[in-house]
């Protein structure tokens, strides 16, 4: 089961996306990492797996490798298990 959300700075979740398609995971994780409106805050966008961690994408601009907008075709569903 994949879990997609925003995390905010407090720890409340938002926009919360639950699905069983990686396909339908992924595009719900882009459609968050393409929110530029977020853009410099400390929200997160979130991609989990079974209650692991695929993906994390940072707004705030502190950790490039953090960065998943226009790379969320690279991120690998295969640990996902």
């Amino acid at each position: 089961m994949y879990r997609i959300y925003l995390r905010k700075p407090n720890q409340e979740v938002v926009d919360k996306t639950t699905t069983g398609d990686p396909d339908a995971a992924r595009a719900a994780f882009k459609t968050l990492t393409e929110r530029t409106d977020l853009d410099g805050s400390k929200m997160l966008a979130v991609l989990n797996a079974n209650g692991r961690p695929l993906a994390h994408h940072r707004f705030d601009g502190l950790n490039p490798q953090a960065e998943w907008r226009g790379r969320t075709h690279e991120i690998d569903f295969s640990s996902a298990g």
